[in-house]
């Protein structure tokens, strides 16, 4: 009997300990994303970091940084998955369809990075800022994903500090 109730805990700790579901109401359209894929005269430059409890700055060197067009269905994809939420009918297929319409690049060592000749119009600014130190039970990894949503106006450069 003590097997069987055991077994039934571990499935209860297990089911609790995952994360909510929630569907996004917005239909992903490439035609919305279609105008982030032309050349335009904008710059999105900027640092990434996070500082620690005893003010040690941590830079985001050599991580990639991410720059995704905010949609309607992007805002709302960020949304929910801010929220702490799985997002049910966001599938692989859709994920694979936004990827060619995020842009990369890599930070320099001190955090620096940038984006050229951008059309005018909402990102997300992203990247994971990760750093490890040797804590009271081995090697620990601390730092986490940093995001900002920013506007680019047409031909103006844009300057982001991305820090949490």
């Amino acid at each position: 009997m003590k097997p069987i109730i055991l077994l039934y805990a571990v499935v209860l700790l297990i089911a609790g300990c995952a994360a909510p579901t929630q569907s996004i109401s917005m239909k992903f359209e490439a035609s919305d994303f279609e105008p982030f894929m032309t050349k335009g005269s904008g710059k999105i430059s900027g640092q990434a970091f996070m500082k620690t409890r005893a003010g040690d700055v941590k830079f985001g060197a050599g991580c990639t940084v991410w720059l995704t067009p905010a949609t309607a269905y992007m805002k709302e994809l960020v949304r929910i998955k801010d929220q702490g939420f799985n997002v049910s009918n966001h599938t692989q297929d859709t994920a694979g369809a936004i990827q060619k319409y995020i842009r990369t690049t890599v930070a320099d060592g001190t955090g620096n990075f940038e984006f050229n000749n951008l059309p005018p119009g909402e990102y997300f600014v992203e990247c994971n800022v990760t750093w490890e130190f040797v804590g009271q039970f081995g090697l620990v990894t601390t730092g986490g994903l940093i995001r900002k949503k920013v506007e680019l106006r047409d031909g103006e450069p844009l300057k982001v500090i991305l820090t949490s």
